[in-house]
This record gives structure tokens, sequence and C-alpha cells, in this order.
């Protein structure tokens, strides 16, 4: 899939990339426990809980787009990725988040 160039770089930097196969189990398991994260209406798979097993099995900090659902008017589901994480006891943070604790500059 993808360019010859998407591929190549792809191929440069392969340990950025983890087989769905390395966290499937643990990403069932979000699922298990947090139902409510699958968006009832999504036409495909979703991948909140495999991004969500993938941080919790690198002891890493999840970035999304996503806040909680109590902060939402008329959330479409009563927990998201936001709500999961510190269920879980885990870190995550807005885009403009990790930025501003990377110390990006303009």
């Amino acid at each position: 899939m993808g360019t010859a160039g998407l591929r190549d770089w792809a191929k440069t930097r392969s340990s950025i990339f983890d087989l769905t196969e390395n966290h499937l189990a643990a990403a069932l398991v979000v699922e298990g426990n947090f139902p409510s994260l699958k968006d009832p209406n999504a036409q495909f798979d979703e991948g909140d809980a495999y991004v969500i097993a993938l941080a919790q099995l690198r002891d890493a900090i999840v970035v999304t787009a996503e806040t909680p659902a109590a902060t939402k008017r008329k959330p479409k589901r009563s927990m998201h990725i936001p709500d999961v994480c510190a269920a879980l006891g885990m870190t995550s943070i807005t885009n403009i988040g990790m930025m501003r604790r990377e110390h990006w500059q303009l």
C-alpha cells in the first residue's frame, strides 16, 4: 500500500511500527472491559482499543484528539479514549498537549 516513497520511508523506520498480533489480545481485553468505547454505529473496526493496548504494553502516553465524554454535550458513546485511559491509570494528552510537552516551537 502507498507510494514507493512511503514504503521506503516506512522501511527505514521499521522500529516505530508494531504488528497487530503483538497487542491484539490486550486490545480485546480493553474492548471487553470497556464495551462503550466502541461506537455502535461504526461501519468498520475502530482502532481505539488497539492504541490504548499498545500504549499500555509499552508504558507510553496516548496522544488523542478526543476529549472525555463528560465534556461533550451529546456524546455518541459514554466512554472515549481519555476516559478509558483514566480508568486504567494511564496518561492521555491532546495533540497540543504533546506539542507543549515536547517543547515544540514554530
